[in-house]
């Protein structure tokens, strides 16, 4: 899964100084702000290869790697987090 551009997105998420391009990349996201402008939420979109796709439908396991001491709250959603369209 590669994290991709989508048109909701404002700002990019660089990845560590110390760590390769192999090891994690930088990350478009759509930064939600309280009203004194404290960031809330971070909203990513991820593209699947057909070949993880194909994995996906095959086991219906998705694993969530957290590079942090802590796990913070997160949300994995099929949905468009800007719409109120739900699937």
């Amino acid at each position: 899964m590669i994290p991709i551009n989508f048109d909701e997105q404002n700002m990019i998420l660089k990845k560590p100084d110390d760590m390769t391009d192999t090891q994690c990349m930088s990350m478009p996201v759509c930064c939600l702000v309280d009203e004194n402008k404290n960031p809330i939420q971070y909203i990513s979109c991820w593209y699947l290869t057909p070949e993880e796709r194909k994995i996906i439908i095959e086991t219906g396991r998705v694993y969530v790697c957290v590079m942090s001491g802590t796990h913070p709250p997160i949300l994995l959603d099929i949905n468009n987090p800007f719409t109120k369209e739900i699937k």
